[in-house]
């Protein structure tokens, strides 16, 4: 299992969770939806690299 070997601050979850509260920041700080629009392309490749690919490779590694 490939977040076995991740620390506390690198798990699914937290990974999760802090995107979602960049993304959502913008909007419940200053009311600008276009910076949470334009955020969620980054945010969301980040998500896939860290939660889909990256334990997909790891997967096929070991």
């Amino acid at each position: 299992d490939v977040w076995a070997t991740k620390p506390p601050w690198c798990q699914p979850w937290t990974i999760v969770m802090t995107g979602a509260m960049i993304v959502c920041a913008p909007t419940a700080v200053f009311g600008w939806k276009w910076a949470s629009a334009f955020l969620t392309l980054p945010i969301g490749a980040w998500w896939f690299a860290f939660l889909i690919a990256y334990p997909k490779q790891f997967r096929e590694y070991v």
